[in-house]
């Protein structure tokens, strides 16, 4: 019993603990129950304020967006308006653009009908130009021709004064100078630059005083100045210039022949008796020459001489071609020709000498190459050439003749035109740009001028009392200076506008009216001369 005591009370105990410690875990159980409850009954009064707030902002939410809709409404209720109105606005904008198309058509069908008329009106405008334009220039021609024809007149009117310059001489040569140069004339026609010539006293004699022909004639330059060189075929010398000075010295048993320039101031010549004479010239005013060398080459009949460089002189009588250095005065060679040569020239671009004779003798000879001479056909002329000239700027050869003919002959012996007018034999010839120069025989000394060497040439004749020899041409003063066979040296100038300013300086009065009316005319305005400066 005792042992079920125990064991009862164990048990009991057991027991008693057993619900004390269940009632311990119930009881804790039971707190953390309730703090769970706590718990979610906290979070459920979270959410239910956070819902109360959710369904606040919500309620403002759908008060606005009520409001945004009742906006909304109204901004549609606008947009249709506006769209409506945009709709009634786009019609008439159809409209105008239906109306601008059919606008833009028709300025299109005015633009084309406007070019249309403009291009009729150019036409029209362009024709009546042309019209205007070949009406201004027939009448320019006429104009022209007008006052050509009276400058002609004018210059025939002035030359039938006479030689003598006079008032109206020198007003009609003026004026005939002016119109004809104002309206594109050749102020180098022959009546116009005669008239010049007179009134202007450019034709003046020098009165050198010498006894015989002056047989060559040449420029030369001592110290500086310049002076026309000429020899006689009586030994004398002489010197002059465009202020009408003049030296004159004498050289004895000269009767000089030909002349060439060696140098600046120092020339060689030939006299008919066979001697080769150099003379050097000093002092630029009051010159002085001396001899400085001189050659006898003997018997024949001496023709001409001419420089060819280095110091040589070519002489040149009817049958032979001597060599002579100018400055030792030694013959360097002789070639014996066929006799009856009669003039000498010189190429001087190809160093060809050129000897011509009768009945068409023609011997060409190298200049550096005395061996080399012989028979050459430069030209088919069978006349006898007594005057020869090349053209150094052309590459034509100038050939005088003794019936008077000219022949300018081209590089290949061809005759490219033929001057005729002269009536005597050419004693010398020149070139100068496009004009031929040449005198004659006959009393005259032509010019002759053209276009071209092959085109048809007019010739200015002048008249001498005696025979011009010989004749050089001074490019810097544009004088021509001329010897004779009577021993005189004339000079003119070249030029005719300086001949037209001589004339001018000259002029001591102007027209009258009634000169004006019968020279002129009353359908030409009146002008004066001496006051302007034209």
């Amino acid at each position: 019993m005792l042992s079920f005591g125990r064991k009862f009370g164990i048990l009991a105990g057991v027991a008693v603990i057993s619900c004390g410690a269940t009632y311990i875990v119930c009881q804790q159980n039971f707190e953390t129950r309730i703090a769970e409850l706590q718990e979610d009954i906290s979070e459920l009064q979270k959410k239910e304020l956070q819902a109360k707030v959710t369904q606040r902002v919500s309620e403002q939410m759908e008060d606005i967006a009520f409001q945004q809709k009742n906006i909304s409404d109204k901004q549609r209720e606008e947009a249709l308006k506006q769209s409506q109105i945009a709709d009634i606005e786009r019609g008439k904008a159809e409209i105008e653009r239906g109306l601008a198309q059919q606008a833009q058509m028709q300025a299109v069908e005015a633009a084309q009908q406007a070019d249309q008329m403009r291009i009729i009106a150019e036409n029209q405008t362009e024709l009546a130009t042309n019209n205007m334009m070949d009406a201004e220039e027939a009448r320019a021609k006429a104009d022209t021709l007008f006052y050509l024809s009276m400058g002609n007149s004018l210059a025939q009117a002035a030359l039938a004064k006479g030689s003598v310059a006079t008032d109206i001489s020198r007003l009609l040569s003026y004026a005939s100078w002016h119109y004809t140069k104002q309206y594109g004339g050749s102020e180098n026609s022959d009546n116009v630059y005669k008239a010049l010539l007179y009134s202007s006293n450019s034709i003046d004699k020098i009165n050198t005083e010498l006894k015989g022909s002056v047989r060559s004639i040449d420029i030369i330059n001592i110290g500086g100045a310049r002076w026309v060189l000429s020899v006689t075929d009586y030994g004398e010398v002489a010197l002059c210039n465009n202020a009408r000075e003049h030296h004159r010295f004498y050289v004895e048993d000269a009767p000089f022949r030909g002349m060439t320039m060696i140098s600046s101031n120092r020339c060689a010549a030939i006299t008919s008796n066979g001697k080769v004479i150099v003379m050097e010239f000093s002092g630029a005013h009051n010159p002085q020459m001396k001899v400085v060398g001189m050659i006898r080459l003997g018997a024949g009949v001496w023709r001409d001489i001419c420089y060819i460089g280095k110091g040589l002189v070519v002489v040149m009588s009817d049958r032979s071609l001597v060599w002579v250095n100018g400055e030792s005065m030694g013959v360097k060679a002789v070639t014996k020709l066929e006799t009856g040569l009669h003039s000498l020239g010189y190429e001087s671009d190809s160093g060809i000498l050129h000897l011509f004779g009768k009945n068409g003798l023609h011997y060409v000879a190298s200049a550096s190459n005395n061996n080399q001479c012989k028979r050459s056909d430069l030209t088919s002329v069978k006349e006898l050439i007594t005057a020869y000239f090349y053209n150094k700027s052309t590459g034509t050869h100038l050939l005088g003749t003794e019936s008077g003919t000219i022949y300018i002959i081209s590089k290949n012996g061809r005759i490219m035109n033929t001057l005729s007018g002269h009536t005597g034999a050419i004693t010398s010839i020149k070139s100068l740009n496009q004009a031929v120069i040449s005198t004659s025989y006959d009393h005259t000394m032509r010019f002759w001028s053209f276009a071209s060497m092959t085109s048809i040439a007019e010739s200015i004749e002048f008249r001498f009392e005696a025979w011009p020899l010989s004749f050089v041409v001074d490019n810097d003063s544009q004088m021509i200076w001329i010897g004779n066979e009577a021993g005189s040296v004339n000079r003119f100038c070249t030029s005719a506008s300086k001949n037209a300013d001589a004339t001018k300086a000259l002029l001591r009065r102007e027209f009258t009216m009634d000169e004006w009316n019968y020279y002129i005319g009353k359908s030409v305005p009146y002008r004066t001369f001496m006051k302007n400066k034209k």
